[in-house]
C-alpha cells in the first residue's frame, strides 16, 4: 500500500510549490526590452498593446498604474502633481531589490483611450493596484488607491503598496531646500525680533505703534490664509510638465502654501502705503513733492488690490469684479 511519509510529504510540497512557481509566468526578454524603451524616469509609458501583456497573467509581477491626462489642453494641474508622486516612488523601487516585482505604468487618454473605456475611467488622475496573480485571465482583479489629491506623498504610496503586496521599499523623502530656507529665514527674523523687543521690552509695551505693528502682522497672516495652510498642510509650490513653478493653484477650494505668502506680501504692501500715505505724505512740506509721493503711494495701493482681484478672478472666474490687471 502507498503511503507518504513525513519526508516524503516535505518533498511533494516543495516540488509542488517549485512548479507553481515554474509555471508562473514572467516577462519573455523582448518584453522587458520593450518596457525599457518606454519608461521615462522608471515609470513605464506603455502602448495599448504592452500594457496588455504586461497585464497578462498568470504572472509574478504587479502594476501600479496611474490613469491620467497630462495633455496641456486638459490643464490637469493635479495630475501633473500626482505624475510627481510617482516619478518619486518609481525612483525608490529602481534602487531597491524589487525593480521586476511592481511596475510603475503611466497611462494617457490621450493615447489609451481603449483603456480608459474598459475600465470605466471618466476621471483623472486615477490609481490602480494590480497585485500578482497565478490567473490567466483577460480581467485581472485591482484595487483603487483612494488617496489622490495634492498633498499626495511618495511615502504614502509605498506604504500602500507595502500594506496590499508586502513588498517594503526603502525611501527617503527629499530634503525641499527651498522650504528649508524660508523656514530658516523666517526663524532667524523671529528670533531677531524677539530679541529686540526683549531687549527694550519696557518701551515696546508702552508703544502704541508696535502693538498696531504686531495686530497687523496677526491680522494679514490670517487673511492670507496661513490658518489653512496650518491645517491642510498644502504642498509649497507645484511644478508644471515643462519644469516651470507654479505658485497659484486652481479654483477656490485649493491653495499652495507660497500662495498664502505672496498674497500676504501684496496685502502688506498695500498696508504700508496706505499707513504711509495718511501719516508720512502729509508732513512733506513742499507742495510738488507731497504730491508726487501721494500719487506714487496711491499707485502701489491700487496695484495691490488690482493684483488681489485678478488673484481672485483666476481661482474663481465667475467672480465679477477687476481693477487693472485681469
Amino acid at each position: 500500500m502507498w503511503f507518504f511519509n513525513s519526508n516524503s510529504l516535505t518533498a511533494a510540497l516543495g516540488l509542488a510549490t517549485f512548479l507553481g512557481n515554474f509555471f508562473v509566468s514572467s516577462l519573455s526578454t523582448k518584453t522587458k526590452n520593450e518596457i525599457m524603451l518606454a519608461s521615462e524616469d522608471g515609470v513605464v509609458q506603455p502602448t495599448d498593446k504592452l500594457f496588455n501583456e504586461m497585464l497578462k497573467g498568470p504572472r509574478k509581477h504587479s502594476l501600479f498604474v496611474q490613469f491620467t491626462v497630462l495633455g496641456g489642453s486638459f490643464d490637469c494641474k493635479i495630475c501633473h502633481i500626482v505624475n510627481g508622486v510617482l516619478k518619486e516612488v518609481s525612483k525608490a523601487v529602481q534602487k531597491s531589490t524589487h525593480s521586476e516585482d511592481v511596475y510603475l505604468v503611466t497611462l494617457d487618454y490621450s493615447i489609451s483611450s481603449k483603456i480608459f473605456q474598459k475600465y470605466k475611467i471618466t476621471s483623472a488622475p486615477i490609481l490602480y493596484l494590480f497585485p500578482a496573480t497565478e490567473k490567466a485571465t483577460e480581467s485581472p482583479e485591482f484595487l483603487e488607491f483612494k488617496g489622490v489629491g495634492p498633498n499626495l506623498e511618495a511615502d504614502t504610496v509605498l506604504r500602500y503598496i507595502h500594506e496590499n503586496l508586502g513588498i517594503k521599499i526603502p525611501y527617503s523623502k527629499p530634503i525641499n531646500y527651498q522650504k528649508l530656507g524660508i523656514n530658516l529665514a523666517t526663524a532667524a527674523s523671529v528670533i531677531f525680533v524677539a530679541y529686540m523687543i526683549f531687549s527694550r521690552l519696557s518701551v515696546v509695551a508702552n508703544s502704541t505703534k508696535s502693538w498696531a505693528s504686531a495686530f497687523l502682522v496677526f491680522i494679514l497672516t490670517m487673511i492670507s490664509g496661513q490658518m489653512w495652510n496650518s491645517i491642510r498642510s498644502p504642498s509649497y509650490v507645484s511644478h508644471n510638465r515643462d519644469g516651470t513653478v507654479e505658485w497659484f493653484a486652481g479654483g477656490f477650494q485649493e491653495q499652495y502654501g507660497a500662495e498664502s505668502h505672496v498674497v500676504g506680501g501684496v496685502y502688506g504692501i498695500a498696508t504700508f502705503a496706505l499707513v504711509l500715505l495718511g501719516t508720512h505724505a502729509p508732513k512733506i512740506k513742499t507742495p510738488l513733492l507731497q504730491s508726487i509721493i501721494s500719487i506714487i503711494l496711491m499707485a502701489v495701493f491700487v496695484a495691490c488690490l488690482s493684483f488681489i482681484t485678478a488673484l481672485f478672478k483666476r481661482k474663481f472666474s465667475p467672480y465679477p469684479y477687476k481693477i487693472f490687471f485681469q
